[in-house]
């Protein structure tokens, strides 16, 4: 079932990223390009830096607890947006070891996602897409021009460097269009938004899962002492040695199922029910998914 074009929309650029491209071969040539930044070997490269906020984002949360209740919707922006910073640009948004947002994080909250908002509404409902128009201020165009500037230093910035490191862009320098097989504009585009869905999502949901234990006090409970007698040190705690825990594990999974982080959906076209293959569907009869438990 192939993505809704209509109601999808190119960036200012005018090209799809690979969230919006409903071209299968448009998808799959960003893909492949993607895929390998999160292998299971390229997430162990990049440990050591993800650890290093981490253990950032500890330190400055034992000085502020003593001054009383903490915002964690603020810290959990704060650590993910500075980890998928560095992640796909190479450079930190500082927003952990200075304790502010940086501006282009102010107006993304503030203005971007809204504009984002209204303008899928009037792809959706085209008869009233002039009063969306209207509605929509001038603070949020300019709001989305400063996003594309953000967005476009950053990637120009990474391109030019020399490191060698291991993140996201990497497996696409040295630049070269043809080899890439992404345009510069595509490259904009996907990396910009690669800088959304990773930081943004993954916050929301680490918001969510806190506020879903604090409200279950035994299930909280219980994923305490899964981690305490699986780890005896700080130091044990990695990648591979938390990827065992499976309580943590369906605790997020449940999260997630009660609040999906996702800010919009991701529509299908259902194909007319001819085109299938008629042994396509009795398989599909045969192997029906048992009903879930939640327990």
């Amino acid at each position: 079932m192939l993505k809704d074009a209509a109601s999808l929309s190119p960036g200012d650029e005018g090209v799809y990223n690979i969230i919006t491209a409903s071209k299968v071969s448009d998808h799959a040539r960003y893909h492949r390009k993607l895929s390998p930044a999160f292998s299971q070997k390229a997430l162990l490269e990049q440990e050591p830096y993800i650890m290093h906020y981490i253990d950032l984002l500890m330190i400055k949360l034992k000085l502020r607890c003593r001054e009383g209740p903490q915002d964690m919707v603020k810290w959990s922006n704060l650590i993910f947006f500075d980890i998928i910073a560095d992640l796909t640009f190479g450079e930190s948004l500082n927003g952990l070891e200075e304790e502010v947002y940086h501006p282009w994080l102010e107006g993304l909250f503030g203005s971007l996602m809204k504009s984002v908002t209204f303008a899928r509404a009037g792809r959706q409902f085209p008869h009233i897409s002039r009063i969306l128009k209207f509605c929509s201020s001038k603070k949020l165009a300019e709001q989305q021009i400063k996003h594309s500037i953000f967005v476009r230093e950053r990637v120009e910035k990474r391109l030019a460097s020399k490191s060698t490191r291991r993140d996201f862009m990497s497996y696409i320098l040295p630049y070269d269009e043809e080899k890439v097989r992404m345009s510069m504009a595509e490259v904009r585009a996907t990396y910009g938004a690669l800088m959304l869905a990773g930081s943004e999502n993954v916050a929301t949901t680490v918001v969510f899962t806190l506020y879903l234990l604090l409200q279950s006090p035994t299930k909280l409970s219980k994923l305490v002492q899964e981690i305490r007698k699986s780890f005896q040190e700080p130091e044990e705690i990695d990648f591979l040695a938390v990827s065992q825990l499976k309580y943590l594990a369906a605790v997020v999974n449940e999260s997630m199922r009660i609040y999906p982080a996702a800010p919009t959906s991701q529509p299908r076209v259902v194909p007319d029910v001819s085109q299938f293959d008629v042994n396509m569907l009795y398989c599909y009869r045969e192997y029906e998914v048992p009903e879930l438990s939640w327990k």
